[in-house]
């Protein structure tokens, strides 16, 4: 009702906004009065709506000293007063902690730490110099009030609260992380001094009920690892203070075995570790059911595969799959007892919910890595992916239903996790739109393999009515067209992929570990390889068949209209629809040429049959005047094989051939190198193209870049720690937890890049004989002289590949031999830190780590030898 905003208000409107002002003050003041009144049970809401009030009209601009009559941090401290012993204080004055100056913040605490009643329990204590200041647990708290009688303890329960809540409200004002680091190490001491005296409070509760002494040891933990997410000092030194909060808060669970907030932080720094297996063990504590796997099953799906722990991950995968489907068969059984019920606004819940769970975020990234590590890394036939039916969602539609506010903040006040959640979105939704691609890629290959009554794929217009039937050949060039354009987004956007999350923000993803050393390049261009050697193998079933006057002879690319001639512009467009393309003008000419490629190239190879315009008639009437129509493409196209040929040998007439089958823009796209060396495809903008690839310079160069990474890999060190005689500084300890996500990363490409292989292999040897449309009625030729040369030309191309693959395993297989850490490490790393964790604590922790480590690199080596093995069969089966 106040009309403040309108700056143009006349004197009538200023006066009524002033005794609205007037009347909404004195109604609270009375609404405080009278529960300052009551000496029990007072209410929160009118201290709290006080505070609204005056927020509200210092976003508006005007004065609230001289009309409420105090100061924000006078009506702060007023509250903590009187709820101070109340566990949500801290949480009830966040919102307006920040409008409290900071010149004023420390008279602001210390009148609140005036209501706090403490007593003092001598502590034993030793002569504490500059230099072990911040080994030391005996060292006195910068916030003790005597430093020489020890520190100052609440003398109740509800003063209990009152320190908590005093503390938790300095840290987020930023007292500590204005201090240095030894005395953040003196308040972490502090803290757990704190703790443990405070244990006696609850030395009644249950073992399912959390201590009231938590929130010390919590605290504690967000120093420790604002002092490990410091830039300033090397991740060597920082490190330590990690480890020192995992034990922090294992202590704590033993005692408090049911605090989810020790639960869930202490899952996010074995996740920062690596550890897998310690995540699954505290995860499983949480007995995440039905729909929490959506909210927070992102936690345990973060570690899993990174951490190379396949087989687990697959399983995981499966459960949030399983619960995914019964709940859409939930939520079907709740609509129809919500109408019986009718309950009708029920019904909009139950359909909202039902249309989040189909658009996630988290179920879309998990179902794609399930496919992947079922289908790559765990099956030994990728021909068994033709089984399944792969279809990718809209990823417009997709939503994040994600609860990135699980963990307890404690960090300051105004920090902003607005665009983090942004960032996090857009990583984790190019992380499976990454995979998904790569899936229909192979989908679309394996396709290749099944019985020639199921060759045609159709595509329906809008009204249903069958407009192109295509084949799978065409499905797999429009597939790895997609994974292209995908592939180009992820070097544009390739700096905003790469960020890395803080470890109380979203979890990090390997997205950047793909662009980083450029496996999307890679993978891009092994899926041309396949491409070039499923195409060959069709012209090469082709070549075999006795009727030669078949349409599928002169039309390589198989795309049968059923529409009348009048739609053939429809038809057109719904083949470009399907490799994401425009349907204009330029993509109408480039699939027409594609035609005139082919009508060539048929033509070349079976000189002795049926002439150029036969060939052209039998594409019918329309298509004849629209080929009439480029002549000049087709001039190109010709002088392109020419030249081809006139440098290549009688072989690699054929290769040339299929190369052609790639290339389905000529006029709109021209191939280009990029750094690495190796063809790849360019794409102009809405446009989707493949180019013309060299299938020997793609080989080559691939194996070449993957040796360089294995041998990158090789030089690096999963655990650093040099202990030099007389020398007592632990700076050169870390754990590369990167390195063991990198190696993870590189065993699933390798595997990726093993399925292409088999693939490609399998293709080039005709174990694709469905191919040729009717090969098992029609009677085989025996293959040209060309054929074969152009045959064992590839043969030779992917046992360069292959062997190159093989090699990096035998490298990476090294490269695991490094997860392995010593217990010892951990406990030298405290015995000179005396007090904050004992020695026995630290070897544990070693021991869980050494562990966790020996797991991951136990089931990678596994995933490793498979493809090695596998490898190693087709270097036979290619020679």
């Amino acid at each position: 009702s106040l009309n403040i905003n309108n700056k143009d208000s006349n004197t009538i409107d200023d006066r009524c906004n002033e005794d609205v002002i007037d009347d909404l003050v004195m109604f609270l003041n009375q609404m405080v009065l009278d529960e300052e009144s009551k000496d029990l049970s007072r209410n929160r809401g009118p201290y709290l709506a006080r505070l609204l009030f005056v927020e509200t009209m210092i976003e508006l601009g005007l004065d609230y000293r001289s009309t409420i009559g105090c100061s924000i941090e006078d009506l702060c401290s007023h509250y903590f007063f009187r709820f101070g012993g109340k566990p949500s204080c801290d949480r009830d004055l966040e919102p307006w902690l920040a409008l409290i100056q900071p010149d004023l913040i420390d008279e602001f605490l210390s009148e609140a730490l005036e209501h706090i009643d403490r007593r003092c329990l001598p502590v034993k204590s030793k002569e504490v110099t500059n230099e072990n200041v911040e080994d030391s647990i005996e060292t006195p708290s910068v916030i003790s009030s005597d430093h020489n009688s020890g520190r100052l303890f609440p003398v109740d329960l509800c003063n209990l609260y009152r320190h908590q809540s005093w503390l938790t409200m300095a840290h987020k004002l930023g007292v500590h992380r204005r201090m240095s680091i030894n005395e953040q190490c003196c308040v972490v001491n502090d803290l757990r001094c704190y703790y443990n005296e405070s244990l006696k409070y609850g030395s009644h509760l249950l073992p399912t009920d959390t201590q009231f002494a938590d929130h010390y040891l919590l605290l504690a933990s967000h120093i420790l690892l604002d002092l490990w997410e410091k830039k300033e000092n090397a991740m060597e030194v920082n490190i330590k203070y990690i480890f020192h909060t995992v034990n922090l808060l294992e202590a704590g669970l033993e005692r408090s075995p049911s605090n989810f907030d020790f639960r869930m932080l202490i899952i996010r720094c074995y996740t920062a570790l690596g550890a897998a297996d310690c995540v699954e063990t505290h995860f499983q504590y949480l007995d995440v059911k039905h729909i929490l796997w959506e909210s927070i099953g992102y936690h345990i799906t973060a570690v899993l595969q990174p951490a190379g722990r396949y087989g687990l991950a697959w399983h995981r995968y499966m459960e949030i799959d399983k619960t995914n489907r019964t709940a859409n068969r939930e939520t079907a059984e709740q609509l129809a007892q919500a109408y019986k019920a009718g309950t009708f606004s029920k019904i909009l819940e139950i359909v909202d919910l039902r249309r989040r769970l189909n658009r996630s975020l988290h179920y879309s990234k998990v179902y794609w890595e399930e496919k992947f590590i079922e289908f790559v890394l765990l099956s030994d036939d990728v021909e068994s992916l033709r089984d399944v039916v792969l279809k990718a969602p809209d990823w417009e539609l997709i939503r994040d239903n994600r609860n990135l506010d699980v963990l307890l903040d404690f960090s300051i006040f105004n920090d902003d996790l607005s665009q983090l959640r942004s960032s996090s979105f857009t990583v984790e939704l190019r992380t499976a739109q990454l995979r998904c691609s790569s899936m229909m890629v192979l989908n679309a290959a394996a396709l290749l393999f099944v019985p020639a009554s199921d060759e045609y794929i159709d595509v329906r217009s809008a009204n249903g009515e069958i407009t192109i039937r295509l084949t799978p050949i065409h499905r797999l060039i429009a597939a790895v067209d997609d994974f292209n354009h995908f592939a180009s987004h992820l070097d544009v956007d390739s700096e905003a992929l790469s960020v890395e999350f803080p470890l109380r923000g979203p979890p990090n993803s390997t997205l950047s570990f793909y662009i980083a050393d450029r496996f999307h390049h890679l993978i891009s261009a092994a899926f041309s390889i396949l491409v070039d050697c499923a195409c060959f193998s069709r012209m090469f079933n082709h070549s075999l068949t006795s009727n030669t006057s078949s349409p599928i002879t002169t039309n390589p690319c198989n795309i049968t209209t059923v529409t009348s001639p009048s739609n053939r512009s429809t038809s057109s467009t719904a083949i470009k629809t399907i490799q994401s393309s425009n349907n204009d003008k330029a993509v109408l000419s480039g699939s027409l040429s594609l035609v005139d490629e082919s009508v060539i190239t048929a033509t070349k190879q079976f000189s002795n049959e049926t002439s150029l315009a036969t060939s052209v008639g039998q594409l019918g009437t329309e298509a004849t005047s629209l080929l009439s129509n480029h002549t000049s493409t087709t001039t190109d196209v010709t002088a392109l094989l020419s030249n081809h040929t006139s440098t290549a040998t009688t072989g690699d007439s054929w290769a040339s051939s299929s190369d052609t089958l790639l290339s389905n823009d000529i006029q709109s796209s021209e191939a280009t190198t990029d750094s690495s060396g190796y063809v790849k495809p360019a794409n102009s903008e809405g446009q989707s193209s493949t180019s013309q690839v060299d299938l020997d310079l793609n080989c080559t160069l691939i194996a070449s870049e993957v040796k360089t990474l294995s041998q990158k890999y090789l030089k690096l060190n999963f655990i650093t720690s040099h202990n030099d005689e007389g020398d007592n500084n632990d700076s050169s300890f870390n754990i590369n937890v990167d390195y063991l996500h990198q190696i993870s990363v590189f065993i699933e490409n390798i595997a990726l890049f093993t399925k292409v292989l088999e693939l490609s292999y399998k293709l080039l040897v005709g174990y694709n004989s469905n191919l040729a449309a009717g090969s098992g009625k029609k009677k085989k030729q025996q293959p040209s002289m060309d054929s074969c040369f152009a045959r064992t030309r590839r043969m030779k191309s992917l046992r360069i590949f292959a062997q190159c693959l093989y090699d990096c395993s035998e490298n990476l297989g090294q490269c695991l031999d490094k997860f392995q850490i010593d217990s010892t490490d951990f406990e030298r790393l405290a015995l000179y830190r005396d007090g904050l964790v004992s020695a026995l604590d630290m070897k544990q922790l070693g021991n869980r780590l050494s562990m966790s480590y020996s797991s991951s690199r136990v089931e990678m080596t596994e995933a490793l030898r498979k493809s090695s093995n596998q490898i190693s069969c087709l270097l036979k089966l290619l020679e």
